[in-house]
């Protein structure tokens, strides 16, 4: 029995403990590592990550009427690890399938919570494509992936669709390219001789409070940066305002470094005569009059997307040194872009020094995983360091009752 199948059992088993009966479907969704491609969603510019052979299993049935039950793994084993705020989603993702409660729900899983594999975005695919499945929706994957986009953002965190696409779209074997402006897919094998190690740096990479306002003001700097950059070559940078819109502009590059280090969104807004709430949201994801580092933000996204490009190339002709070398590239900018950390920096610095070709943080950032790079020869050289290798693998699927 697989991984997969199993969390599938343990949800099964899970439900049938808890509520008395066997649930009447069961969803299991992958977790993601991004490979390259990091906070560019949210600005409309591609991304290129692989679904993991981690998984989130979720068990459904019927429940109280009106109501939603939920339990997970985590919390039946007295010894085992809590999620906090676990159900949020959970809740999210019953309200985005449109069911008003009289739902129940059992959850295992062995993807790591708060470590930048996109957890909790797997946890609302799963929740979404049983519940929907029970009540005999019949979803199209793309309209599943925009309500699992629109639950998450619910919970305030202006996230891309990134997580949410690969989940569902993934395919064994393969990466998968994802654009957003014009949209588009399309897979990228991963060589055979390429192995994708993670590896834990042990601090958690949560999606709530401060983490949260973290990233949202990093969303918030690269819709000033499309707005400042937009202005200067007379393009509509959209609303809400992405560097997506303007990338390919003509001198882009040099506008980049001539855009202010740091600057608030009420400041931007009165130079060019802009919409507040189109750049910070309501309510708002950051206070308007607090200085943001705009400068930085530009030059990461734009030269991160062209990095996708490059990385794509690399796999398609097997070029995993020129694979290692973006890697570092990428995380260098990261650090400057304020999402790395020292723990973050020490673990990629050993990975590297273990063998991998190249190593970055994965995710959002602020914690959470490495991605690394090595030849499939050194595998369990570099694992030894710390971590696991990661295969490619199918995204989200449902089966009825008892998998």
């Amino acid at each position: 029995m697989g991984r997969r199948e199993r969390c599938a059992e343990g949800a099964v088993d899970l439900f049938q403990r808890r509520f008395g009966a066997p649930p009447e479907t069961v969803a299991v969704a992958p977790g993601r590592v991004n490979l390259i491609g990091e906070h560019t969603d949210y600005c409309l510019l591609p991304v290129l990550p692989m679904a993991i052979d981690r998984w989130v299993a979720v068990a459904v049935g019927s429940g109280p009427e009106g109501r939603i039950g939920a339990i997970s793994t985590a919390e039946d084993d007295p010894d085992g690890p809590t999620v906090e705020g676990w159900t949020r989603y959970v809740s999210a993702a019953v309200a985005a399938s449109g069911i008003d409660g009289g739902v129940a729900v059992a959850v295992d899983a062995d993807l790591p919570a708060a470590g930048g594999l996109s957890s909790s975005s797997a946890l609302t695919v799963a929740v979404i494509a049983a519940i929907t499945t029970w009540a005999g929706l019949d979803l199209e994957p793309d309209e599943l992936v925009r309500r699992a986009v629109e639950a998450e953002r619910s919970l305030g965190v202006a996230g891309g669709e990134m997580d949410q696409t690969v989940i569902v779209h993934g395919r064994a074997g393969t990466a998968l390219r994802v654009d957003f402006l014009p949209p588009g897919r399309r897979t990228v094998p991963v060589p055979d001789d390429w192995t994708v190690l993670l590896a834990d740096t042990g601090v958690p990479a949560p999606k709530a409070a401060g983490a949260r306002r973290s990233y949202n003001a990093r969303v918030v700097a690269t819709r000033l940066g499309a707005i400042l950059l937009a202005d200067r070559l007379g393009m509509d940078a959209g609303s809400p305002p992405a560097l997506g819109r303007i990338a390919g502009g003509d001198h882009l590059a040099a506008l980049v470094e001539d855009l202010p280090a740091q600057i608030s969104s009420a400041e931007v807004v009165r130079l060019v005569d802009g919409d507040l709430h189109a750049v910070v949201g309501e309510p708002p994801l950051v206070d308007p009059a607090v200085p943001l580092s705009v400068r930085d933000a530009a030059r990461h996204v734009l030269s991160e997307a062209i990095r996708v490009d490059r990385f794509e190339e690399a796999m398609r002709s097997g070029d995993l040194d020129g694979a290692g070398i973006l890697l570092g590239d990428s995380q260098r900018s990261l650090e400057r872009f304020g999402v790395s950390t020292p723990g973050i920096e020490r673990l990629v610095a050993r990975l590297q020094a273990g063998g991998a070709v190249g190593a970055r943080l994965t995710g959002a950032g602020f914690g959470g995983h490495v991605v690394a790079l090595c030849r499939r020869e050194r595998a369990a050289e570099v694992a030894a360091v710390g971590g696991f290798a990661a295969r490619a693998s199918d995204g989200v699927s449902v089966s009825w009752g008892r998998s």
